[in-house]
């Protein structure tokens, strides 16, 4: 999930994604289409994820 916190500038928001963590590291949306439509904020992107593994040899969000 993200969540969007108001700041003082006009139409300007802080962009906080929720992190999932484990002994491995984390993973996290930092944007995702259909979180900014339901904020009623306009931007398009599709999506972006971020992972980071702490250790090393370790694999993680390996799609096909």
């Amino acid at each position: 999930m993200i969540s969007f916190c108001a700041l003082d500038l006009d139409r300007a928001f802080e962009i906080v994604p929720e992190r999932h963590e484990d002994k491995r590291g984390y993973f996290c949306e930092g944007f995702k289409q259909a979180a900014f439509r339901e904020a009623c904020i306009a931007f398009s992107p599709i999506q972006e994820n971020e992972s980071f593994s702490g250790t090393t040899g370790i694999v993680r969000g390996m799609h096909f």
